[in-house]
């Protein structure tokens, strides 16, 4: 979107409402205001009635995706959900990137991203019975904050996991269950699964930072659009 555009939706957010002569201050005939608002008109982004004009619903919503001082886009963090899934003495380990041969399968735990318009305990338990086939009793543990850089530090991933347990009555298949002696001798074991289930931290927030390539090629590492244009 147009800076100017996410200024006139900026200054909608912060006094709905406004005339075009208010709309209008800070700008001049350069910035081309007439074609930016007829734009945001035409896209659902804004509507007037009574010689005002007002936000709409897609309009706010755009409006969540840049600050409103600087104009930048934003690069949310999406929280994703991971549980740490126990029968008796067994843990449930999900064996990521195991049909990909361009890397090392990751042995890793179940997670699911939040979507859009859906609630977490709804998301969470039907990706985990469709998705892992397993089924339990979910309880909220921690807020883990995990940022993933390449070897030189740039941002790979920078995620918020919310992590729960979850309590499984019976389990189906013997498949992808170990105990926690068989999950320390795991190859690859992904630092959070580490943590959750050998360590069994505790408290309610955790932080890691790790410093890897993912499975990225050393000629792809470098982003050739500016790291401004991502998100």
């Amino acid at each position: 979107m147009h800076p100017k555009q996410k200024e006139i939706l900026a200054k909608l957010k912060l006094v709905n409402g406004q005339r075009y002569s208010e709309l209008y201050r800070g700008f001049d005939y350069e910035d081309k205001f007439p074609y930016h608002i007829k734009y945001l008109l035409q896209k659902g982004f804004i509507n007037k009635r009574d010689r005002k004009y007002y936000l709409t619903r897609k309009g706010a919503l755009k409006g969540s995706y840049f600050d409103d001082m600087t104009l930048n886009d934003r690069q949310h963090k999406i929280p994703i959900m991971l549980f740490v899934c126990k029968f008796k003495s067994l843990y449930y380990i999900w064996p990521k990137f195991k049909n990909d041969l361009n890397r090392r399968t990751v042995h890793t735990i179940p997670g699911a991203k939040a979507v859009f318009g859906e609630r977490l305990a709804d998301r969470a338990g039907d990706m985990l019975k469709v998705k892992y086939g397993v089924e339990g009793r979910l309880k909220f543990r921690a807020i883990h904050e995990y940022t993933e850089r390449t070897t030189d530090g740039k941002i790979l991933f920078d995620d918020i996991f919310l992590v729960y347990d979850c309590l499984v009555e019976n389990i189906q298949s013997n498949v992808n269950w170990f105990k926690k002696a068989e999950v320390a001798r795991l190859d690859n074991l992904w630092v959070i699964a580490r943590r959750y289930i050998l360590e069994d931290v505790q408290g309610s927030f955790h932080t890691d930072e790790v410093y890897e390539n993912y499975y990225i090629h050393a000629e792809d590492l470098e982003c050739t659009a500016s790291d401004d244009s991502l998100g």
